[in-house]
């Protein structure tokens, strides 16, 4: 989880920080979308592999199938993982928001 103050940073540092998130942001982009197309692959591999099973070498393409069905299975959990830590990421960045004191308490 990335903290985020800005309390006490000129403007010059504020974007330098902006620019840090911003280039953290599109490498997990880049992460991400490179597990979906890995995900993709794999499915494509799998549903290839079950077409040829019906042939002389079906035993080895079953063991081949059954590996990879596992990687995608694993792969797609850790989809649904970061997925769900996103949103509570999301949910808990919210910064609860100030609020002025009532006009009729004495101030010091």
């Amino acid at each position: 989880m990335i903290v985020v103050s800005d309390a006490g940073l000129s403007t010059p540092d504020k974007d330098a920080r902006i620019a840090e998130l911003e280039a953290a942001l599109a490498a997990a982009h880049a992460d991400i979308s490179a597990r979906d197309i890995l995900i993709d692959t794999l499915r494509v591999q799998i549903a290839r592999l079950k077409r040829m099973q019906f042939g002389k070498s079906s035993e080895k393409l079953d063991t081949q199938i059954a590996q990879l069905e596992l990687a995608l299975e694993e792969l797609e959990g850790e989809a649904i993982v970061a997925a769900a830590r996103r949103a509570d990421l999301a949910e808990a960045d919210r910064p609860s928001p100030v609020r002025a004191l009532p006009a009729h308490l004495p101030r010091e």
